[in-house]
């Protein structure tokens, strides 16, 4: 899927595309829409973190800045209020609206 990016670093398109961490959950990863080249990983995998079906955890700092507006701006993510510590950097947790990829 190539949705508009937010992201300061990644101005335009980018391909999202669809993964899963060893756990199972669906991690989100960026690419290029053009050449395919890995831009950046959307998503945090916290294993010891209860999440209901369909939340994901999204990295938003750093690298990352500007990810949740880009999900949210494509109807792909809403917020739920809750997050959680992942180093010095406090990641929110999401809703996934986008259905599989």
């Amino acid at each position: 899927m190539i949705i508009e990016s937010q992201m300061t670093w990644a101005p335009g398109q980018i391909r999202l595309t669809a993964a899963t961490y060893p756990n199972g959950r669906l991690a989100l990863l960026a690419s290029d829409p053009e050449t395919g080249e890995p831009l950046a990983k959307l998503t945090v995998n916290v294993p010891e973190l209860e999440l209901a079906p369909g939340e994901i955890v999204l990295k938003d700092w750093s690298e990352n800045e500007g990810a949740y507006e880009t999900l949210e701006a494509a109807g792909l993510v809403e917020l739920t209020g809750r997050g959680v510590i992942c180093g010095f950097e406090l990641a929110s947790i999401c809703r996934w609206l986008g259905g599989p990829l």
